[in-house]
This record gives structure tokens, C-alpha cells and sequence, in this order.
């Protein structure tokens, strides 16, 4: 049985969705919107104009071809994602993660990127991913499958705090950018956070423990929940 796409975020069908799921009073979060923009597909060599770390050069592409003076980390994330970024030996026991924002004012970039705490503003990321892993395991959609696990374990990632969340690294890109047929300068500030995966594991645990209510679970709400219990790491 093929999985059903959810949620549905094409503009186009905003009105639809929200209609839809008013009337089955899913919860759906409404989480910020930078991680969810790939800013993989920004950085272009050609529009490079000048780095963190001075000129770019080299070949640049989505092959795994790399350019000299970015960052290891950078070059592995937009070669493969942040898979390929957690597969370095520096992160293989951290959960990465990339915050990123864009403008033409350097300084209020840099203000971002400096004020930015990896403590109190990673909650939007690890939330993405429990959610991404939520709807991955499921036929349907996860408010059917896990009931009210789903809206109580969103609503707890999206309000949680990360003690362990560390800011590993800032890095900003000048680009060209076109818009329609005139160049503009653009800025693009990326923060890289990483978290210790047994810290992280043991929080998603608490918030998994302490969103279950078998009360008001169907028989098989509880066997989904614990069905994601056992392998909720897997592939995380």
C-alpha cells in the first residue's frame, strides 16, 4: 500500500488542506520556515561572489564535485544532505543540524547568526524531524494511526528546549542573485548545531513516554505506538 503524502504543502491547496483537516481536528504544527527551505539549491558557483573564507574556487555541483575553501561540513551537506554531513568523523555521534537565513543587510545577517542560540532555537529542526519520522512510518495520516500520541509528542517537540545543543560553526555566502534580469547582492548565513545523539535520544524517549496516554488509544493506536517505541531511531 502506498504511503499518502502528508502534510500537503502546496500553496495551491492551502484552502483545501486546512478545510479538510479542520474537520477531522487534526493537529498539524506550524513549524518556522527555514529548514524547510533547501538552501542546497542557492549556492551556485557561478552566483558566488566572495565566502567567509575569502574567494571560492573550484567546481561545484550536486556530483560531490567540491570547491576549495568552504567548509568540510558545507561541501558534505551539499554533496549529500545531512546524512552525508553526520557520516564525518567529527559529527558521526551528533545529530546535525543547519539553520540558515538570507538578506542584503551583512550586518543584521551577522546579528542573526551571533544571537542565534542553539539551546533555545533548534527546537524548530529536531521537531521537523520527529515529524518527518512520524509521517515516514505511517499508511495514513499520523493522527489516524497514532491518535492522540501524535498531537501530544508534536506539541511537546515544538515546545522543547535542548540544553545539549551546541553551535559548532557560522558561515556566510555572498551571491549574485537575479532578479528579473538585474543582479542584486545577496547574503546567505548558514549556523551549524550539532547535539550528542544519546542526549537527544534520551529526550525524544522522555517526550515518547510522557505523550502516551493509553486512555484515550484504540487497540491499535497502542500497537502503532509501540510498534514506533521500538524502532523510532532507526534511520532517525
Amino acid at each position: 500500500m502506498r504511503k499518502k503524502v502528508f502534510p500537503i504543502v502546496l500553496f495551491l491547496f492551502v484552502f483545501f488542506t486546512v478545510s479538510c483537516l479542520a474537520q477531522r481536528n487534526a493537529f498539524i504544527p506550524v513549524p518556522e520556515n527555514q529548514e524547510h527551505t533547501d538552501f542546497k539549491t542557492l549556492i551556485l558557483m557561478e552566483n558566488i561572489i566572495e565566502s567567509k573564507n575569502g574567494t571560492v574556487t573550484g567546481n561545484l555541483s550536486t556530483d560531490g564535485m567540491q570547491a576549495n575553501s568552504l567548509p568540510l561540513w558545507l561541501r558534505a551537506y551539499i554533496s549529500g544532505g545531512i546524512e552525508e554531513l553526520e557520516r564525518l568523523d567529527s559529527y558521526k555521534d551528533k545529530y546535525m543540524f543547519i539553520a540558515h537565513s538570507e538578506g542584503q543587510n551583512f550586518s543584521a545577517m551577522d546579528r542573526w547568526a551571533q544571537r542565534f542560540s542553539p539551546v533555545r532555537d533548534t527546537f524548530v529542526f529536531v521537531a521537523s524531524r520527529i515529524e518527518k519520522k512520524l509521517i515516514d512510518s505511517v499508511y495514513y495520516y499520523p493522527d489516524d494511526e497514532y491518535g492522540s500520541f501524535f498531537e501530544s509528542i508534536m506539541k511537546k517537540a515544538y515546545g522543547a528546549a535542548y540544553p545539549g545543543a551546541v553551535k559548532e560553526d557560522t558561515y556566510w555566502l555572498k551571491m549574485k542573485v537575479n532578479n528579473e534580469n538585474n543582479y542584486t547582492e545577496s547574503y546567505l548565513f548558514l549556523v551549524l548545531i550539532s547535539i550528542d545523539k544519546a542526549l537527544m535520544q534520551n529526550i525524544i524517549s522522555n517526550m515518547i513516554l510522557e505523550s502516551i496516554d493509553n486512555r484515550s488509544l484504540s487497540g491499535s493506536q497502542r500497537s502503532a505506538v509501540n510498534r514506533l517505541r521500538q524502532n523510532f531511531f532507526e534511520g532517525f
